[in-house]
């Protein structure tokens, strides 16, 4: 196991335990300002700003398909199956998990995020996409 895999999982329990990591991850203005600072400079195609906390789209999809009783054969093949499943990514930051599963096939496909800032910029960043951003706070989503 690497240092930052690590450190990641003790801030995590820090978290879970109400320590500081809990008082920073909570407060929105913790986001606005990092994404303020990540986001700066986000054009597209530009993959330095985005973002992955654990792993990315390639390393979950196999999971994904095994918990929707997908068919392998599905990867990367846009079909009704994929097309018909509702997918909220809640937390999606600055992260291309939501286009990845789009280019993927799933196309009914939501992001949410407690930063405006992020959320502006994944909408500049992905505008061609039929997939929807919104500003939302997960423990009160007003999503339909």
């Amino acid at each position: 196991k690497n240092k930052s895999t690590n450190t990641l999982r003790r801030r995590s329990h820090e978290q879970l335990r109400g320590g500081k990591a809990d008082v920073v991850f909570g407060s929105k203005s913790y986001w606005e300002k990092r994404y303020q600072t990540q986001c700066s400079n986000m054009q597209p195609n530009n993959g330095s700003t985005l973002f992955e906390w654990y792993c990315g789209y390639s390393s979950l999809q196999g999971y994904v398909y095994e918990m929707l009783n997908i068919s392998q054969e599905f990867r990367g093949v846009h079909s009704d199956e994929k097309a018909n499943v509702k997918i909220l990514v809640i937390g999606c930051g600055n992260s291309k998990l939501s286009h990845d599963m789009h280019k993927d096939g799933f196309a009914n496909t939501q992001s949410m995020d407690y930063s405006e800032i992020v959320i502006k910029h994944m909408k500049k960043l992905y505008p061609h996409l039929a997939h929807t951003y919104h500003v939302e706070n997960m423990l009160n989503i007003s999503l339909p």
